[in-house]
């Protein structure tokens, strides 16, 4: 347990909540900074999409939507929407007000460097359905929501038949092989097990600190490991963090206005550099930088696609996964 700031200690009143969902020590840079402008106290927590904190950062598309679903959001008022707004683009916000985009994540494809050259690198997503990477490909189990997303998009962006052809693909491509997890697929590329693997590039930004006690692992990880950049196409898919308020704090309540002023701080150009220097997502605010982790990747070009297309093709994405027999809980 993080231990709360002078601010908070010198309060009496319950402090504002907010979680975030990889550790709450890595956002609480963010958060002191907001305890020191603002003189409010904020307690961060390590809650991932339960919904207990006044403030909710949730963590992928999938989750926002069931959550406004089930009502844990407090829709923003007129006056606090339209100045967000302003901000946030319309492609990359709640179509009805109750959510804001705060961070972008992408996924998008690791190669081995040292037996993937430049010529070979996919370009896009549907390179990875490409017949020559058959027994070299590592991914994500099909039960986890960043890959139900990244269908559901396919789906949107491509049409049905190209996204299963892009799932048999990968399928088949993954063989008889593991379903890892980003972290350990990143590993698994570096190591040479595989060619190429699949992840959310955040994560390269923590392994530095939950590997310190390995560094021939963080050796192989700069030496052999490739971001390669699935920007062919129509550019790269941003899926989202999102922040929202609490359908508990009523109106008139303190916390609310609160919650109000931590949310318009996240999204303040300081805010938001901050958060991608230390959780290494990148900025919604098209005037914010990207932290020095995440540019150092390199550049690419992102899809301009709305993001609330993504309600309409996840009971296909989900079908086209499982028909093809990729691995996941069902």
């Amino acid at each position: 347990m993080l231990a709360p700031s002078h601010a908070a200690a010198e309060t009496e009143a319950e402090p504002l909540t907010i979680n975030w969902y990889h550790g709450a020590e890595y956002f609480q840079p963010v958060i002191d900074a907001f305890v020191e402008e603002t003189g409010i106290a904020v307690r961060v927590t390590d809650d991932y999409d339960v919904f207990t904190t006044d403030v909710i950062m949730v963590s992928d598309y999938k989750g926002l939507l069931e959550a406004k679903h089930y009502h844990h959001f407090k829709k923003f008022d007129d006056a606090f929407w339209e100045k967000m707004s302003a901000i946030v683009p319309a492609e990359l916000r709640d179509d009805q007000g109750y959510w804001l985009g705060y961070a972008i994540r992408f996924r998008t494809a690791l190669t081995h460097r040292p037996t993937v050259g430049v010529e070979d690198r996919p370009r896009s997503y549907m390179d990875l359905a490409d017949p020559k990477w058959e027994g070299r490909m590592t991914q994500r189990d099909a039960g986890n929501v960043y890959n139900r997303s990244m269908v559901a998009y396919m789906v949107a962006r491509y049409g049905e038949e190209a996204a299963g052809k892009f799932v048999r693909g990968v399928v088949r491509n993954v063989g008889a092989g593991e379903y890892l997890n980003d972290v350990q697929g990143a590993f698994a590329v570096a190591e040479g097990r595989y060619d190429i693997g699949f992840s959310n590039t955040y994560y390269l930004g923590y392994v530095p600190d939950w590997y310190d006690d390995e560094p021939e692992t963080l050796a192989r990880l700069e030496e052999n490991l490739e971001v390669t950049w699935l920007d062919g196409d129509y550019g790269l898919f941003g899926n989202l963090t999102g922040v929202a308020i609490s359908s508990w704090l009523e109106d008139g309540d303190e916390k609310l206005e609160q919650a109000r002023t931590l949310v318009e701080f996240l999204l303040s150009k300081r805010g938001q550099e901050l958060m991608s220097q230390h959780v290494f997502k990148y900025p919604v605010r098209a005037d914010a930088e990207p932290g020095d982790a995440i540019k150092a990747h390199g550049s690419f070009k992102m899809d301009s696609f709305n993001i609330n297309e993504l309600r309409y093709h996840y009971d296909t994405a989900d079908r086209l996964m499982r028909d093809a027999g990729w691995e996941g809980a069902w």
